[in-house]
């Protein structure tokens, strides 16, 4: 190959017309092998699996709510939208089907299929958003790209409402490029079904629908894009209503636009009934019969943050400065630290195509949307996560996909100028460098993807398991890290009353002795030890698991009943 060809390559990636062009098969082949990919690592994760997330016992909480008790009374007090919850219960049915007697593993394997399945088909609106932005060839391997990153990875094994308001929010996004460019009000009704879907599953699912018809009337300054009133009004209306259609009974139903706490704080307004899984760990219950007694999940484990008083303290300059810096490291730890530069690279080079076509400002529009909302929640609550910024990560797949490519053609060109005599041969070739580029972009954040699912929490399930055992059904279980409560199945009798047994006779304290200093629990850890010593408690179980190099153990400690036992505040979540 020579100069000239290898030039003329460069420019044709440059000017890639978008929709790409080709028959269906091509489609399907690409999608089929995406499938056979998502299908290994779900199944690979699934199965290496130590625990779920922390907040999935929050979901599996309202799930099981939804099932047993009224929604018009669940969803108002519940402190997540109900998507995701509704989908665990739904996959739920037939899995206790098949796993009967054990409900905690049964409802940890329904809520992490439920991402599983999301994931799976997360594939079809991703990959067709990147053939309406780029081409094929950018669409498989952004789609590989976002499957193998250990932020996005992760989460889609886990038990947790992110890869679902990734489908919806995908979907959205990519029916509002296709109506943009078609100008079919059929078009505009599904992108607002798909962006009222997602905001049923996280609040931020209706910034889609904002943007589209942001974009629908700003489209109106373009000679290029202008169309006549009527149909803007036609469309508009079709976006409007079936996103309207979706959102507005769980509206009415919640009497708010969301129940979710960070954005009801940031919008000075917190909800009274805030704390409704801290009410469901009831007052103390009359002889004869017993309430469920235990800890409720509070704040991630993972995840940038200041503490409350720290937030105090800081002055507003300080604030500000710990929000941006928050915010470009979970950005850059998203894209595996490396992914970002071609991402940016690519955005500047394929700048043209905000000029032609109007569907890429509501992607860029919706990322700037919300990293302006993630840098207000920074800001304002002192905590960041990862797994906020999937969407910008997502779309920035395409970007920095794209921004390989060109690189690897480049490099081509110029080892091409070096060494002339080699520029006949087929590895020299262009396309030759960019499967190269791409391959190291995607392969290399796979291992830390593969690894077992919060292994550094091994230990909790098997003393869940010892406590389903011995402790007696009135009994309290104090766990400031939740999973050994769950798995001990108290999350299922929680409300329950009228079950006769006697009193509580103990009370059981979870501990672990780590060198983990997670700041919400090391001071917890500290002043419960002074407190249990002073109450006479004993360790009447440890479970000694290593993780790595440490040496972990996970203390029981009894309680005699007749000292009694406060239970703890439920420590501060954030979502």
């Amino acid at each position: 190959m020579d100069e000239q060809t290898l030039c003329a390559s460069a420019q044709t990636t440059q000017n890639t017309s978008s929709p790409s062009t080709g028959g269906w098969w091509a489609d399907l082949r690409c999608l089929a092998i995406l499938a056979l990919l998502v299908v290994a690592v779900r199944a690979w994760q699934i199965t290496h699996t130590e625990v779920a997330s922390r907040d999935s016992i929050s979901y599996i909480r309202i799930a099981w709510h939804l099932e047993h008790d009224s929604w018009r009374e669940v969803m108002p007090q519940s402190p997540q939208h109900p998507g995701y919850p509704l989908a665990v219960f739904a996959m739920s049915l037939p899995v206790r089907h098949f796993i009967p007697n054990d409900l905690p593993w049964a409802w940890q394997l329904s809520a992490q299929l439920t991402s599983a399945v999301a994931s799976l088909l997360l594939l079809v609106p991703m990959f067709y958003l990147g053939r309406e932005l780029f081409d094929r060839r950018v669409a498989f391997w952004a789609c590989v790209l976002f499957q193998c990153l250990p932020t996005s990875g992760k989460v889609m094994g886990d038990g947790l409402s992110d890869t679902l308001f990734l489908l919806f929010a995908c979907a959205g996004l990519w029916l509002a490029c296709v109506a943009l460019r078609r100008g079919s009000w059929i078009v505009f009704a599904l992108t607002g079904l798909a962006g009222g879907l997602a905001y049923l599953t996280r609040p931020e699912g209706a910034l889609i629908v904002g943007v589209t018809g942001l974009v629908l009337l700003g489209a109106q300054m373009s000679r290029r894009w202008r169309r006549s009133w009527s149909s803007i009004l036609v469309h508009g209306g079709a976006l409007s209503l079936a996103a309207l259609a979706v959102m507005l009974p769980y509206m009415f139903l919640i009497g708010g636009v969301t129940v979710k706490n960070t954005p009801n704080i940031m919008m000075h307004s917190e909800r009274k009934d805030a704390d409704w899984e801290g009410r469901l760990r009831p007052q103390p219950a009359k002889k004869g019969e017993w309430q469920s007694r235990g800890t409720t999940p509070g704040s991630p484990l993972l995840a940038i943050w200041w503490t409350p008083s720290d937030m105090q303290h800081l002055k507003p300059s300080s604030r500000y400065l710990w929000a941006l810096k928050a915010l470009c490291v979970e950005l850059g730890k998203g894209f595996f630290f490396v992914a970002w530069m071609p991402a940016l690279f690519g955005l500047w080079w394929f700048r043209d195509r905000f000029f032609r076509m109007p569907g890429a400002w509501v992607v860029l529009l919706v990322c700037l949307g919300l990293v302006a909302l993630l840098y207000r929640v920074a800001e304002k609550m002192g905590y960041l996560s990862d797994r906020h910024l999937l969407v910008i990560i997502l779309c920035g797949c395409y970007w920095a996909v794209a921004g390989t490519i060109v690189l690897g053609e480049k490099l081509a060109l110029g080892a091409a100028r070096l060494r002339p005599a080699l520029a006949g041969r087929r590895w020299m070739g262009g396309h030759a460098w960019s499967m190269g580029l791409l391959l190291l972009l995607t392969m290399a954040p796979l291992p830390r993807t593969l690894q077992s699912l919060h292994a550094e929490r091994a230990g909790f399930r098997p003393v869940g398991q010892w406590l389903a055992e011995h402790a007696k059904p009135g009994d309290f279980i104090e766990d400031p890290y939740c999973w050994t409560y769950y798995w001990a199945g108290r999350v299922f009798v929680e409300g329950k009353t009228g079950l006769p047994t006697t009193d509580p006779t103990c009370f059981y304290v979870v501990l672990e002795e780590s060198k983990n200093e997670h700041a919400h629990l090391v001071s917890l850890r500290r002043a419960l030890i002074h407190v249990l010593r002073q109450k006479g408690s004993t360790v009447v179980h440890e479970q000694a698991v290593q993780r790595g190099r440490e040496k972990v153990k996970i203390l029981v400690w009894q309680v005699p009943g007749a000292y009694g036992w406060t239970p703890l505040p439920a420590l501060v979540g954030q979502n």
